[in-house]
């Protein structure tokens, strides 16, 4: 006895359909992602961040002059969607130009990425004026683009050997600067101004003459480093040129307070410091002084500065 088992139409269709759903499930896939691109790139630096450009297979970090540039950076990298990035984002790399990014697409293609620095500052220039001046003596520039810090800004005189003599700063602005010719290794003849301003500099063509320091009354400018007098006593500087002239009036920096002194050797004088004096550091002494030959007064620089204490 045979035993026949009918089904619905509709069950025939159904089993029908889920084969059909089945096969394609199997014979369905998809090409793996090739895409292999830098979306994004941040540098954190602490309260802010610095995106950098990303273009050309290149990562342009635009670095703020007045932000410290650090030894290393720790970016913040974003790829493409399924991609891998080596180094990995988050991973210290050192900030310099030449370091490279290597993207991986999940097809296995590749993208690289080098890194360029640049420092977001303009370029320093100044006026290229041949000039001459008395050693221990001061001269100016003028210019553009000056960083008007004096922690950031400074002056050299370079030699025709190349060798660099750093030189105190007494006045700084953003479009000018003025330094004096007062460093111990330092002689006449002809020198090249080196401005050194953030992280550019700029080396004049035109030539300094360094003559022979004045033939009139100055101070030594070598004083000692760190200086330090109280207003109600005295100080005892070394001083040139004495001989023939009559020193009439002495003042500290910029300002006309007279300071009281005295001729205590043949190459010194001392100064009394009054005790109203105004506290505070200066760099120059205003010499007043009438001789047989000449009259006039003359602004003598220190290399180091002296401090008027309580």
């Amino acid at each position: 006895m045979r035993l026949y088992i009918t089904f619905p139409y509709s069950m025939w269709a159904i089993l029908f359909l889920t084969g059909v759903l089945t096969s394609c499930k199997k014979e369905t896939e998809y090409a793996p992602y090739p895409y292999s691109s830098i979306t994004a790139f941040e540098i954190p630096t602490g309260a802010n961040s610095i995106q950098a450009a990303v273009s050309d297979n290149r990562l342009t970090v635009y670095w703020p002059y007045y932000q410290m540039i650090p030894d290393s950076i720790a970016p913040v990298v974003s790829v493409s969607e399924r991609a891998t990035v080596e180094p990995a984002s988050g991973k210290k790399i050192p900030l310099k130009d030449g370091v490279t990014y290597i993207v991986k697409a999940e097809s296995g293609a590749t993208t690289t990425y080098t890194l360029k620095l640049v420092i977001n500052q303009a370029e320093p220039i100044f006026d290229q004026v041949p000039a001459t001046i008395p050693l221990y003596s001061q001269f100016s520039l003028t210019g553009q683009n000056f960083l008007a810090d004096t922690a950031k800004t400074s002056l050299l005189l370079v030699s025709s050997t190349g060798t660099q003599y750093p030189i105190a700063l007494t006045a700084l602005t953003g479009n000018s600067a003025s330094g004096t010719a007062i460093h111990a290794q330092l002689d006449t003849g002809n020198y090249s101004i080196k401005l050194v301003t953030g992280y550019r500099s700029v080396t004049s063509n035109a030539m300094v003459h360094i003559t022979s320091p004045v033939t009139n009354p100055y101070f030594d400018p070598f004083i000692e480093s760190g200086t330090r007098v109280k207003r109600g006593s005295s100080l005892t500087l070394k001083t040139h040129n004495l001989e023939g002239y009559t020193i009439t009036q002495i003042r500290l920096g910029t300002l006309t307070t007279r300071v009281p002194f005295e001729q205590t050797g043949e190459d010194e004088l001392t100064l009394q410091i009054p005790e109203s004096y105004p506290i505070g550091s200066y760099n120059r002494f205003r010499i007043y002084y009438s001789g047989s030959a000449s009259a006039g007064n003359y602004y003598s620089f220190l290399l180091y500065p002296i401090t008027i204490t309580e």
